[in-house]
């Protein structure tokens, strides 16, 4: 404020205060005449207040008396407010100079910030973007080379059968002595013919290449928010859980003086933040490349129940864009726990921490926020190890007696070996790695524990139409709406009718058989074979409700490597409309509800819409057309109409709270885990 207008205003001031002082000295003579009056009638001789004569004198003037010491008292009030405030006027000038010299310090550290944050935005999007991008081209070169491979392996086998029908004819022409033929007869057309097929039945899988498994899309850096975007202002400036020392508000709008107090600078001393400075570079063009769904890894089971996170030893909060890649940030860092909280929208601000071990004294339950805890491997059995001295077992560490070999360290090492299924810890800190568990030992202190890494099917992952397929005994029918392809299998009788699907070229692994399939009221079990051995005795069909309405039944199998035959049988019961088969690679993170169901049972429940995405592309699900938003009488997050209903939406992601959906026949939910 100048000294000009500061001595301006303290002269309106004493002028104001010496009019108010007059006029309060003549109203406090005129209450001292009013009390003197009261008191010289009210302590008269002989005089009381039950008497006549001092109600009719005394008592007219109460009413003056308490007008004239409200005002008294008042402007009393005045004085001192006065004195008050020139006693503090100085002490805020100085406040606000203060002020103004560190605002000026505060915009030099914004724009510090903002310049820093801008460069570092641009650098993480170059790098998510060249590695991103060349991680596409190798995957593309790769399987480029594996085609080209593939096609030269084709005719490798090719000549191996066309070379075994040679050696054939040579051996039947040096049987007959190299007689030719009789031209009159078929005799020759006979003896190709055996040829031929004992060509076609040679053995050439020597020429059988495996080729190698690409391995899940490796993480990136996390996106990095850039001035001035709503998200960095949120996490810069608002958001103390960001592990960042934000302010608790960031005030925006300009600060205007009350009516009637003028000020130099036209404001109240509030000094304006300035305004934020924008990151040009972040509208520079980037190369665009996109990693397909197949590279995203399976995602692990949850850990204890809703509404619980972990925070012992574990790293801070992160925002991600999606479960998948919190689970990435925990495996490069080592870790088999991450807390997962999803925002319930398509921000792409979800929250993640990621932790070593996560035991009772780490957990947090009963948040009011959806935290919910995920974990790489799952618990077998207590007081139980991996076989001792068998076949089975792949490693024990260390060799003999006990170390400090902590659980971690016993599931990374599982994870490092080939083949490794299951391990079991305790004893001590022993550790031990092996293939299966069937002939594991009962052992007191130990617990054994399942990976969640088996190596999934990577080559036939398909969908595989009814019709297409080799039957015996039903048909194939279209009166029913809702199929794929062209039809669907109906099976006519109750036991013998099969229909069998041929899978060429699997790589062998891990794979889920999904059957789709309509059925309008009770359960037909079938019994299903791979590679003509027995995997389910009756796989249940139950009803969906209507023929025009399609589910899945699924089982999780392991596919040899090549051909493999999966094979539908009716067994005591007609079965349902099959509609086709789906290979899903591994076990699926993701499984399909029941048309009609409002919400995926607690703990199965999909968090984000990029997550819905994924589930959708896994599930071998259209997206297009889609819907998100909030609607008051469908299931919550995320469902599926899938392929049955018209031109209407397929994909959904209703935004209202997790577990208050409600019931529609016309949508599935789309849950996380397996059936």
């Amino acid at each position: 404020m100048h000294k000009s207008k500061k001595n301006a205003s303290r002269n309106k001031l004493v002028i104001m205060s010496s009019d108010l002082w007059l006029e309060f000295t003549e109203q406090e003579s005129e209450f001292r005449v009013r009390e003197r009056q009261i008191t010289a009638y009210f302590c008269a001789p002989d005089a009381n207040g039950t008497l006549e004569s001092f109600r009719s004198v005394s008592a007219n003037h109460f009413t003056g008396y308490i007008e004239e010491y409200d005002v008294t008292i008042s402007k009393f009030e005045f004085e001192v407010a006065t004195d008050n405030y020139d006693a503090k006027r100085p002490q805020c000038e100085v406040h606000y100079e203060q002020l103004v010299e560190k605002g000026a310090s505060c915009d030099a550290f914004q724009t510090q910030l903002e310049e820093i944050s801008c460069q570092r935005a641009i650098a993480v999007r170059s790098v998510r973007t060249d590695y991103t991008c060349n991680w596409r081209r190798a995957l593309d070169e790769y399987e480029a080379i594996v085609a080209e491979v593939e096609a030269l392996e084709a005719d490798r086998k090719t000549e191996c059968h066309a070379l075994e029908v040679v050696r054939c004819l040579l051996g039947r022409a040096q049987e007959r002595n190299g007689r030719p033929c009789d031209e009159v007869t078929d005799e020759a057309q006979v003896e190709y013919t055996h040829c031929e097929v004992q060509g076609q039945t040679v053995d050439c899988t020597w020429l059988d290449i495996i080729y190698p498994v690409v391995p899940p899309y490796p993480p990136v850096p996390n996106p990095v928010d850039h001035p001035c975007s709503a998200s960095f202002i949120a996490t810069e400036y608002n958001n103390r859980e960001s592990g960042l020392e934000g302010l608790t508000f960031m005030p925006t709008a300009v600060f205007h003086s009350p009516s009637g107090i003028e000020t130099s600078d036209g404001n109240a001393h509030c000094n304006q933040p300035q305004t934020c400075q924008t990151c040009p570079g972040m509208d520079d063009p980037v190369e665009e490349c996109s990693i397909p769904p197949s590279a995203t890894p399976a995602l692990w089971q949850q850990h204890l129940e809703d509404n619980t996170k972990c925070q012992a030893n574990d790293e801070l909060t992160t925002l991600v864009a999606n479960q998948a890649e919190c689970q990435a940030m925990a495996a490069v860092r080592g870790h088999s726990y991450y807390s997962f909280r999803s925002t319930a929208s398509s921000n792409g601000n979800h929250k993640c921490r990621t932790s070593e071990t996560c035991g009772e004294p780490d957990l947090r339950t009963g948040t009011t926020n959806p935290w919910n805890v995920f974990r790489a491997f799952t618990l077998a059995g207590t007081d139980l190890k991996c076989p001792h001295e068998h076949g089975d077992r792949l490693f024990r560490n260390p060799a003999s007696g006990t170390s400090s070999i902590t659980l971690e360290q016993c599931r990374q090492e599982c994870l490092m070996t080939a083949g490794c299924n299951h391990f079991s810890h305790g004893g001590g800190g022993v550790c031990m790695g092996c293939v299966s568990l069937t002939n594991a030992q009962t052992h007191e202190g130990f617990n054994a524990y399942n990976m969640l890494h088996a190596g999934p099917e990577t080559q036939c992952n398909a969908r595989y139409e009814a019709e297409a397929a080799t039957m015996n005994g039903g048909q194939v029918d279209s009166d029913h709406d809702g199929y794929t392809g062209s039809g669907f299998f109906n099976f006519v009788a109750d036991t013998g009718d099969y229909i069998e699907w041929s899978l060429p070229s699997c790589s062998g692994g891990e794979a889920t058989l999904a059957f789709r399939y309509a059925l309008t009221s009770g359960d037909r079990p079938l019994q299903v074979l791979l590679n003509e051995v027995e995997v389910r005795s009756a796989l249940s069909f139950p009803a969906t409700g209507a023929w025009t309405r399609y589910g899945r039944s699924s089982v999780t199998v392991t596919l040899q490597a090549g051909t493999n035959t999966v094979r539908l049988v009716a067994a005591g019961s007609s079965g349902a409309n099959t509609d086709s088969l789906l290979v899903l690679s591994g076990t699926p993170s993701y499984h399909m509800g029941a048309y009609g169901d409002g919400d995926c049972p607690a703990g199965h429940r999909i968090m984000t819409y990029d997550d819905c995405k994924i589930a959708h592309a896994q599930l071998e699900l259209e997206i297009a057309p889609e819907w998100e938003g909030t609607h008051a009488s469908i299931p919550s997050g995320c469902s599926t109409r899938e392929y049955n209903w018209g031109g209407q939406h397929h994909f959904h992601w209703d935004e209202k709270a997790l577990g208050s959906g409600v019931p529609r026949d016309d949508l599935a939910p789309i849950c996380s885990g397996p059936v």
